[in-house]
């Protein structure tokens, strides 16, 4: 077990409101704003959306506020820096800069994708579309999903592009992270066999990807692509939303606005959509100078103490790659992992009020077990502040929030329960610090 110098007063959890949820997916059409004339990032992705009525098929999404509200809604209106749902046949307004996140994010597709510049991560067709679902010819990417237009957008507004490593297969995990994170001046290509290449990426056709190797032309049977990265440091732009379709495109959005039926989402990455057919939203995030999350934070400390030999680093978010934690069958964006018995330590700074997360094992870890502690410095050394009950795989997530005013620093302890440390990949749900 990992110890803190710390007194152990009576543990003192917070009160919370546990609730279960899933989600409702109002349509929307997109049509393309015309005469924008900005930099790299200013040309807005507009999204025009037509709501849809309420009604029983639709499903809820659950709302969690900055102010500790819990509960399962339907979204309805989100205009003038405020957003309104309904729970129970009741009206909630809350403004825009006390919501943490609506809805659940929706598995992707393992279908050919596209990873933005700007982040957004865009599920396309199928591969047997017209043309293929994904092509790039003459310095041009062309996506297509049935939900848009074909995006028609230039070289550099797109980070990296997933074939055969669609979808979240495991086995092609770390060709997706590797490919997301790559930045060296030339492309690269990630083979199914393993193997990789690098060089100018020419063209992606229906059926092969023309790939330039010390100059000579490479054609490969587009079957035998899993990823493809686009050579090159970008920038990418911070953007408070995240807004997710069913079909796992998560974007990057400047802002969202919905009034009565119809609303606008616009996103940076400098991309153009005109809408083809009705989608439906499935999730939306929101971050604001009322909370900041863990994972954004370079912790004091991390260490892990394991069981037997295996060392555990700890882990952050979903990943830039799209896949998200999971835990109780739910999908989630936001959080940190920690393999028992592990402890993080963060500094404190500024007037925050309250540590909050929800706890849970993640669904990787079958037989997991775990407790959670939460101890908080304030003048001298750290004193218990929060201890949980055992918390098992398949439990639904945990919600708490902790004191934490006036506090130069918090310290999050996760301990093995049953069965030594087998499965114990403890995850600290939307992990923030709220003012």
């Amino acid at each position: 077990m990992l110890l803190l110098s710390a007194s152990q007063p009576d543990p003192q959890p917070a009160p919370v409101v546990q609730q279960r949820a899933t989600d409702l997916r109002p349509g929307f059409i997109l049509r393309q704003s015309r005469g924008l004339r900005v930099g790299l990032w200013g040309v807005a992705l507009t999204l025009l959306f037509a709501a849809a009525p309420l009604h029983a098929a639709e499903r809820l999404g659950e709302l969690v506020t900055v102010e500790g509200l819990r509960t399962e809604a339907h979204l309805v209106r989100v205009a003038d820096g405020k957003l309104e749902f309904l729970a129970d046949n009741k009206k909630i307004d809350i403004p825009q800069d006390d919501l943490v996140r609506w809805g659940e994010p929706a598995t992707p597709a393992a279908q050919p994708t596209a990873l933005l510049a700007d982040g957004s991560v865009v599920v396309c067709g199928p591969a047997w579309a017209d043309g293929g679902a994904l092509s790039y010819h003459d310095g041009e990417w062309q996506i297509k999903n049935p939900r848009f237009r074909t995006l028609s957008v230039p070289r550099e507004r797109v980070r990296a592009a997933w074939l055969a490593a669609a979808g979240e297969q495991p086995l092609l995990r770390s060709v997706r992270r590797e490919s997301a994170s790559y930045s060296e001046e030339g492309d690269r290509v990630w083979l199914t066999s393993g193997d990789t290449l690098s060089g100018e990426l020419k063209a992606i056709g229906k059926q092969a990807v023309q790939f330039d190797v010390a100059g000579e032309a490479i054609d490969m049977p587009i079957e035998r692509v899993a990823a493809i990265a686009v050579g090159g440091q970008r920038e990418q732009p911070a953007t408070p939303w995240v807004v997710g379709l069913p079909d796992g495109t998560l974007l990057r959005a400047e802002s969202v606005e919905r009034t009565g039926t119809k609303g606008v989402v616009t996103l940076a990455g400098g991309v153009q959509v005109e809408g083809r057919t009705g989608v439906q939203l499935c999730y939306l995030q929101h971050d604001s100078d009322r909370l900041r999350y863990l994972s954004d934070l370079e912790p004091l400390d991390y260490q892990h103490t394991p069981y037997l030999s295996v060392g555990w680093p700890l882990g952050r978010d979903a990943g830039g790659q799209g896949e998200a934690l999971q835990a109780a069958g739910r999908r989630f964006l936001r959080g940190i992992t920690m393999h028992s018995a592990s402890r993080v330590v963060y500094r404190v700074e500024g007037d925050w009020r309250r540590l909050a997360a929800s706890l849970a094992v993640e669904d990787t870890g079958a037989e997991g077990s775990v407790t959670f502690h939460v101890l908080v410095a304030r003048q001298g050394s750290f004193e218990s502040a929060y201890d949980s009950p055992i918390v098992r795989s398949g439990d639904p997530p945990m919600p708490i929030s902790v004191d934490i005013e006036g506090a130069r620093a918090v310290a999050l302890l996760v301990d093995f329960a049953d069965y030594g440390d087998r499965g114990d990949h403890a995850v600290w749900l939307d992990a923030r610090l709220e003012r």
